[in-house]
This record gives structure tokens, sequence and C-alpha cells, in this order.
């Protein structure tokens, strides 16, 4: 027998043993403990009125249906289970009772009182299984972000290691064990106090590793969780409990305990994700220090249509590890075992994977996701609907009344679509609070492509990411609600010493793309070329290609990486130019902090919002040289002392970068030398100061009910499109693609670009101009083959300094 075995075998005797002591004072004859995989024989039945039902309660009553077994008192240890029976089967109404839990382990010395969770010295000790069921990495990532608050909390996790598998279709081959998972993660992680493992399978000497100050802390998320003998035994000396609020927790009594509602600590065992295992510890952080707390208690189960057992054919309908059938219908029951019953006020979050084309896209959505799981209170439940999947209408009809707002995280065709239901045909009234993401920059004009020119109200609301976005929005509908914060706003706050770091390379990281200006950095390049080669500097860029071009203004990037090839060969750069391609490296910043790089961002992208590569270098403590444009100036104003940043000059094609300007940033960030003891250079925005000037920003926002309208601006722009519901998202056949803007003089465009931060001078003499290596002199004129803005033919100097393509040589200044 395994140790494993024989650790579950102990622990169901010593509650077997229990339960027959508890009959025998109660003169209650032939009990019998009935369970699923040691199913009792007809003639045992027969013998006796009397069975108990432990976890396994939902199959063992599948099997009395299905040899129609009746006359029997069941016993369940449990209230939620009693419930959940009920709720499934009439029959059971009259014949079942629960088992007192304190009349099997009653509590005879005093309780110890709960610590101070921010101050106090202890230790979490988690004793049981361990598995994925359990909610082990709940558990750890709760830990983890308390000791960030605490750094004297530490972690014990007694138990032996769960052998199963698992059952997740959607994680990753390595993340199957769940000793591997446990163990990389304590590996891989910082702590002030590392969590201690301790296997042993006797389910009694446990008890002797506790210390007077340890706290049991048990999140489990199982679905057959009725009872948790070592949480009786626990209790049994007087230590607190931090429990689920799920199946035999809620049945748990006393002074020095603390039930966490269940939706605080969701869903995990079917599903793994890191990213939102962490938003939930910290959901249950923020619950464990608020005044909620106390707030909480036993509620009765959620009365939601379950399927009745008559409808069930087979025992194995509940072996969810083997039939898709049974999985489905588990979940119904699911819902029952595991809901807190109180009346939550939900938060729709509606969640799509449409538009994360880009890295960083998916970065976001998934702050975002992670925002609103941490804004979950013991009155207010997020509920995420994936628009991606079909629709289940009867329950999205069914949340609505409850819905205090609506989350949109990607205006995508999809969401749109769900977004129409929700307010025209259920007429839902409630708020709807929107990202638009690149919306902004081109004053919302798809809305109308997709039908929602007249859809929004005043009382909705757009979440954007960068000062610029804010401004635009503005600038696109009259009198809205706009609130703007850092995409980066639920990184890890973490404060990075800049140490002796003396810039060597030159690293750009992101789409191999015309927007990115990456022409323009070559040409900045080749104005330097005898001084990097003499510091031993190369500038290498990493990232695909993606043959976006401009697609705003209907131009086409077919060949870009070709023409950046060919223009190094023209500079004669190759010594310094290196292209690595799109490289699959998990912690960029880190790389690059090793490797003492300089992050290089010359972008002039229209939709250039955040800047996530950037934004990633900068919390890693490595200096950037940045255009003020866009995101990248709330990212130079945050990271004033680490960044380089460049001005971008509003010509008559809209925004251009003086390449001697941007070679003396490169010049400047290579011969920062910094010290020990230099200013610390750490993300300045924590989750906790955004969260509450978040509510408050929203809380004056939500009010009214008339149409939102667009300003003249942004109507003109929208005058000739028209409503296309499935219009493409793809690069090359986007809705969008040639119907925004004429060219880049369009002086609709102009206003955008000053938003976003192009100035309005020159200073390019003939004397000390540069001119841009895409012109050739063709007889009186010059012909520009731009590969960001097109193909022009210009008639002297003084147009080329107009229109960008000649600058001011501020090297020979420097």
């Amino acid at each position: 027998m395994s140790q494993q075995k024989l650790n579950v075998k102990t622990s169901q005797l010593i509650l077997k043993d229990a339960v027959s002591t508890w009959a025998i004072k109660k003169k209650i004859e032939d009990l019998l403990v009935f369970e699923s995989f040691d199913l009792p024989t007809m003639a045992q039945l027969e013998r006796t009125r009397n069975v108990v039902f432990f976890g396994d309660f939902l199959a063992s009553y599948a099997y009395f249906q299905e040899n129609n077994i009746a006359d029997k008192t069941i016993y369940v240890l449990c209230q939620r289970a009693k419930e959940l029976l009920q709720a499934v089967s009439p029959k059971v109404k009259n014949i079942i009772e629960v088992i007192n839990r304190y009349e099997l382990f009653p509590v005879e010395v005093t309780e110890k009182s709960l610590p101070s969770f921010t101050h106090d010295q202890f230790d979490f000790v988690y004793a049981g299984r361990i598995s994925r069921s359990k909610n082990m990495m709940g558990v750890l990532n709760l830990v983890k972000e308390m000791q960030k608050i605490n750094p004297k909390v530490g972690l014990k996790l007694i138990g032996e290691f769960d052998p199963f598998l698992n059952i997740s279709s959607e994680i990753k081959p390595y993340q199957y064990s769940i000793k591997k998972e446990v163990i990389d993660f304590i590996e891989n992680n910082e702590w002030s106090k590392r969590p201690v493992i301790i296997q042993d399978p006797r389910s009694s000497s446990w008890l002797e590793q506790l210390d007077s100050s340890d706290i049991m802390l048990s999140l489990s998320s199982y679905w057959m969780e009725d009872f948790s003998v070592s949480l009786a035994q626990a209790q049994q000396r007087g230590f607190p409990l931090v429990v689920s609020d799920i199946g035999g927790h809620s049945d748990l009594e006393g002074e020095n305990l603390i039930k966490i509602p269940y939706h605080l600590i969701g869903q995990n065992f079917f599903t793994y994700d890191a990213e939102m295992e962490q938003a939930q510890a910290t959901c249950c952080l923020n619950y464990l220090l608020s005044g909620e707390r106390g707030k909480f208690g036993n509620r009765n189960v959620e009365r939601i249509d379950l399927p009745k057992f008559e409808q069930i054919l087979e025992l194995n309908a509940f072996d969810f590890f083997k039939s898709s059938e049974g999985r489905s219908v588990f979940l119904n029951y699911e819902k029952a075992w595991k809901a807190s019953g109180a009346s939550t006020k939900k938060i729709l979050f509606l969640k799509t994977k449409e538009q994360n084309h880009w890295s960083s896209l998916v970065k976001i959505s998934d702050q975002i996701q992670k925002f609103w799981i941490e804004q979950q209170t013991v009155d207010t439940e997020l509920i995420v609907i994936d628009v991606d999947q079909p629709l289940d209408k009867s329950r999205l009809f069914k949340y609505l009344p409850e819905c205090e707002y609506i989350i949109a995280q990607a205006l995508a065709e999809n969401t749109i679509n769900v977004l129409r239901l929700i307010r025209h045909k259920f007429k839902s009234t409630a708020p709807i609070i929107a990202y638009p993401h690149e919306l902004p920059s081109i004053f919302y004009a798809s809305l109308k492509l997709r039908g929602l020119e007249d859809f929004f109200q005043e009382q909705d609301v757009f979440v954007v990411h960068c000062q610029a976005d804010y401004e635009m929005t503005k600038q696109s509908f009259e009198q809205v609600n706009v609130i703007k914060v850092s995409a980066g706003f639920m990184t890890t706050n973490s404060r990075k010493q800049v140490e002796s770091y003396k810039p060597r390379d030159l690293y750009y990281i992101g789409r191999i793309s015309e927007q990115k200006n990456i022409h323009t950095l070559l040409w900045a390049i080749s104005l330097i070329k005898d001084e990097l080669l003499t510091r031993g500097s190369k500038l290498h860029l990493y990232g695909h290609h993606d043959h976006f071009g401009s697609p705003n203004f209907g131009i086409s990037g077919d060949a870009y990486l070709d023409y950046l090839g060919d223009l190094v060969s023209l500079l004669e750069i190759e010594d310094l130019v290196i292209f690595h391609g799109h490289k699959a490296i998990e912690h960029w910043a880190e790389h690059i902090a090793k490797k003492k790089g300089l992050g290089v961002f010359p972008g002039i992208h229209v939709d250039e919002n955040f800047g996530y590569a950037p934004f990633d270098l900068l919390k890693q403590g490595v200096p950037s040289v940045l255009t003020r444009w866009g995101g990248y100036k709330d990212l130079i104003d945050t990271f004033p002392h680490n960044t380089f940043p460049v001005r971008v000059i509003q010509t008559n094609l809209g925004p251009s970068v003086n390449p001697s300007e941007l070679s003396i940033a490169i010049l400047k960030g290579l011969s920062l030398d910094s010290k020990p003891n230099n200013e610390e250079v750490f993300y300045k925005i924590t989750r906790g100061t955004w969260g509450e000037s978040f509510r408050g920003s929203l809380k004056k926002a939500l009010t009214g009910e008339s149409r939102l309208k667009f300003t003249p601006l942004a109507s003109e722009l929208m005058s000739d499109l028209k409503y296309s519901p499935h219009a493409s998202l793809k690069a090359r056949g986007w809705m969008l693609n040639g119907h925004i803007f004429t060219d880049y003089s369009d002086q609709r465009f102009v206003v955008a670009s000053e938003v976003y931060g192009a100035l309005k001078e020159s200073e390019c003499t003939q004397e000390q101009s540069l001119i841009a290596p895409w012109v050739k002199k063709d007889g009186d004129e010059f012909v520009i083959v731009d590969p960001l803005k097109g193909e022009y033919r210009l008639s002297d100097t003084a147009q080329l300094e107009a229109y960008g393509f000649s600058f001011s040589n501020y090297l020979l200044k420097s």
C-alpha cells in the first residue's frame, strides 16, 4: 500500500471511528458507512435502515436511485450536502439528516486568537492531500502576496502529494505533476520565509509539527470537501482557521474562524492560469485585511436549476475524469456546492481573445481581467463570460437584474454582439465600462462600421491607457466619461536598485513594422557609427515582421524587413546591426538587464498607447531611449531618471523624428554610469492607490442615460463610413484600411498627432541639414519612397524640410 493510500485510508478510518462512536451514543443501530468506491452489497443494505454518505454523496445517492433502494435514513456530514441532495431529489426531503461535526470532534479547549495579518509572526499550516483540487497554488499565492505586507508570515505544507494528474487540457505537460508544480513555484519565487513541506502519512502526528502561533489554512475547491478531518483535529486544540466557504467548511463555527466567500477564491481545478490565480490570491488577501470578513456567515445554498437524479442513467455521469457528459453535469452541481447563497451584486466581464493579435495586447487583456478579479468583495462577484464561445443566453439573462456594470475587455465583433443583446434585446440599463484600446487615435471611427455610433450612453465609461488617448476620447465625444490608467498597473510593484549599470549594446524589442520607425533608428545609428564601433556597441533587433504597413492611410507594408536589410547595407552599418527575428524569451527585461542593455524605441505609431516592452525594461531598471509620443510620454513621466526622451516634430506629413536627436539620446544613454545608492527606479503606481482612484472616478461617472454624441470633428471623419458588421480585423483586410485618413497631411490626423506629442517647430538650415537616405535626386526634383508615409515628389530642399525628410544636424553642435 502506498503512503498516499495509507494517508487517505487512515483519515477515513478516523472519521469512520468518530461516526461509529457518535452512533453508539445516539443509539443508532446498524449504521452503514456508504462509499461509492467501496460499495456495500445489497444484503448489507437490506440489513440496515441507516446509512452515512461521505464526500461522494452524489454518486452514492445515484447508486440508490439506480437500484431503487428506499426506506433508508440518510446521514451526511454537512448542511451543504443535505441542501444539495434535497435540491436534486424531492424523495430525500424527510429522510436526510446532518451529523453535527462538533458531536464527532468536540472542542473543549480555549480558542487561540487570530493574529494580526499585517504585524504578527505566524505560519499558515495546510494539512492533508497536497493536490490541485485542494487549491494548493491558491495557498502558495496567498502566502506570497501576504509576505509583501508582513514578511514574518510563513507556510507549512503537511501531507503527501496527490498522485493524480491535473485533468485540465489547457495546461502544459510539465505542469501535470502537482509535486513539480508546487516545488517549482517555491523555487522560482522570492520568499521572506520559504515554505516548508513536511511529508508524513500518519494522520495524527502532523499535529506535533504545529507551533502555538500557527493558523490552519484551507482554500479547498474540492467537490467532495464535506468535512476535513485535519481542520476538526486542529480546532479541537484551539487553533484558528482560515477556510474557503465550501461544503463542510460552511458548518465550521468559532470566534477564531474566517470563512472566505468562494467567489473570492475562484474555480481553479479544471484550468490553470498563474496570472489569474495570483489575482484571486490578492482578492482573498484584500478580504482578510478588510473589515468585511466579519460580515460573512453561514448561508443557505443558492437555489439554482439542477438536473434531477431521475435523469441520470449511469453512475459514471459523475466521473468527470472519463466522461465529458459527466463533467458537464458535475459543473451544474458544483455551482450549488460552492455557492455562498447570498445574493451578490454581479460584475459581468465579457472576455475575448479577438484582439490578441499582438503580445502586448495579450498582456494588457490579462491585466484588465486580473484587476477586476481583485475588485470582488463579499457582496460583489465577477462573472466571466467568454464571448468567443457559444453563449448561454439564459444564464446571461439571469445575471442582468443583479448586474452592477458590464466590462467590455475589448470592442471587437463578438463582444459587440453580446453588448447589443444585453442592451437592446434584454433591455439592461447597467453601465458599460469599455476598453477601446486602439480606437481613440482614430476618433473611435470603427464604432460606426460596427453600427455603434449611437449605442453608448453618458453613463458608460471608456478606460484608456495613456494621457494622449484620454485627450483623444475627449476630442471624439461630447460629455464623455473617460478614465486613464496605465496598462501596467497590475504588475508586481517591485523596487529595482540601479547598480553600477553602464550600458553597452542597444536593444529594440517589438514588431518589425514601419509604424515603429526602425528605418529612422538605422539612420541615427549611421550618424554615430564611429562612436559605436569604438565602444564596441551593437544594435540588436528582436521581433517578427508584421506586414501591417500603415492601414489607417491605406499604405501596405509588404517587404519592410527586406527594406531594412538593404538600408543597413546602404548606410554601411552591417557590423553594428543584428536582426535576431522572433525569439521566445520568457523574461525579456531580466535577460537584457543581465546584458547591461539600453532599450531603444523610436516609434511614431498612431496607436502607440502604452508600450509594454519599454515598460517591462524600465520596471526592471533598464534605461531606455523613447520618443516623446503617445503612451511613451507617460512612461517618460513615470521613469524620469531612467529615460532619454526624443522629441517628435510635426511636419506637413505628420510626425517625424530627427535622427541626430535620436543619435544624441543614444549616446547619452550609453554614457550612463549609474553608481550604487543612486535613486531607486521603480513603478510608482500601486494597485491599492489606483484601485481607490478608479472606484472614485467610476462613482462620479456612472450617471446619465442620454445617448453619447460624437464631436463634429469625429462625425466628419465618419461621414463616409458605412456599417459593416462582419468586416475583417486582419492586417490586409482590415475594415478601416485606407478609410480613416486621406494621407499623413490630413488635418484630422494632424490634430491626433499633436495630441499624441508632435511639436510644431522646425530648426533645419540648409548648411547643416541631414537628408533622409530614402530621398533620391531625379533631375530638378526629389523622389521620396518613405517606408512609413509613402511615395512623394518634391521640388526643393525647403519642401524636404517641411515634409520631414530633412533635419538639422544637432550632432555638429554637441
